[in-house]
């Protein structure tokens, strides 16, 4: 892995679930860390969704090995957030290629 192409600074936030006050469930996320990354835009679409227009951008980070990092983390850069579709190991744990997916 070539970590000089590692050219942004990506949040990572992990989930909290926590009970409301009427006993349901909320789920909101944390600051976990930050990671150096490069970013990759893969393909995007538009569309609709409960009568309004939206969009979707597939993108491909790659980043240092983790092993705590999985798909219920959330990346966050320049304000868009994007969620973990796929985690691909590279090589024998230099790297790893993180698929997301980003709403607008």
């Amino acid at each position: 892995m070539n970590i000089g192409k590692l050219d942004r600074l990506v949040t990572i936030n992990s989930v909290v679930n926590t009970r409301g006050t009427s006993g349901g469930s909320n789920v909101t996320y944390t600051f976990w860390k930050t990671v150096y990354m490069s970013k990759r835009d893969v393909s995007g679409a538009e569309g609709m969704e409960t009568k309004r227009d939206t969009g979707t951008t597939r993108t491909v980070f790659k980043m240092r090995y983790d092993k705590d990092i999985n798909q219920s983390h959330q990346l966050v850069l320049d304000g868009v957030t994007y969620d973990i579709e796929i985690i691909k190991e590279l090589d024998r744990r230099e790297g790893q290629e993180l698929t997301c997916i980003a709403k607008y």
